[in-house]
């Protein structure tokens, strides 16, 4: 299962239908009250961010607030990806996820791979950090190779084994960005290959407006109306993101009514 704390609840069922995962939680359930640490884990408090100490079989992270570019000097030294985990002091699923996954011995273990850090996305340095990730739902786990480009990331709260299934699979490099790039470069026509591409840039907020999709959505006109379709779906989340309910709305309409054969097209009208 996994949710998070947005800042808005505003357009939630159509963001849920484009973007979210069928096991995903509404984006508009409420958050868990804050639960009781577990043994070893202070409360996030402004004062300080918090550590696990490496004797405790969960997940052990950076001490302190160490500075973005002394972490990639380590993850560089070490030969490992950077877990980043930015929080907010608000974030009730944030809290969650220091009480009932990092504990977990299951999940530390695939942690070790990791350099593994706490951002506050709204203190200091995170709030930079937060921005330039496009961190904007909490909390928002992105995973970050020693070049300081993204690989991938996980929006939300996942319970223990579900957490690390996922970075199982993001650190074995499926469905990553540097995999998905590397697909869409090795064939330029393969429509499929450029629009998981495209989805996943849209899902870590890196793509620099809809022109890109736009332009695959008339290079698939004709030839793959799965991708079309699929199209149609990202631009109405880019919609969403602009605040323009109306024209999200009238493109997940229109998937339904002329896609309803794609995959997208039955979701629409599930929807619908």
């Amino acid at each position: 299962m996994t949710s998070h704390c947005p800042r808005t609840h505003r357009f939630v069922a159509i963001a849920a239908f484009a973007f979210c995962s069928t096991s995903a939680v509404r984006a508009d359930e409420p958050p868990p009250a804050a639960p009781t640490p577990a043994p070893g884990m202070p409360e996030r408090s402004p004062e300080k961010t918090p550590t696990r100490p490496a004797a405790e079989a969960g997940v052990v992270f950076e001490e302190g607030t160490p500075k973005w570019d002394d972490v990639l000097a380590k993850a560089k030294a070490a030969g490992k990806p950077i877990f980043i985990d930015f929080f907010t002091d608000w974030c009730g699923w944030c809290k969650k996820l220091d009480a009932d996954t990092y504990p977990a011995p299951a999940v530390g273990k695939v942690m070790e791979a990791l350099v593994n850090l706490r951002v506050d996305a709204e203190k200091g340095e995170g709030i930079d950090l937060a921005k330039r990730f496009g961190a904007r739902g909490f909390p928002t786990l992105v995973i970050v190779g020693s070049d300081d480009r993204e690989i991938d990331r996980i929006v939300g709260y996942l319970a223990p084994e579900p957490f690390a299934k996922e970075m199982s699979r993001i650190l074995s490099g499926e469905g990553t960005l540097p995999t998905l790039r590397k697909a869409a470069d090795a064939n330029p026509n393969d429509l499929k290959a450029a629009f998981a591409l495209l989805k996943k840039l849209l899902a870590a907020n890196a793509l620099d407006g809809t022109a890109g999709l736009e332009a695959l959505g008339e290079k698939a006109k004709g030839k793959d109306r799965d991708v079309e379709a699929g199209v149609l779906v990202a631009l109405a989340q880019n919609d969403l993101g602009t605040g323009k309910l109306d024209d999200a709305t009238a493109k997940v309409d229109r998937v339904a009514l002329e896609f309803g054969d794609t995959e997208s097209g039955k979701d629409a009208v599930r929807m619908a």
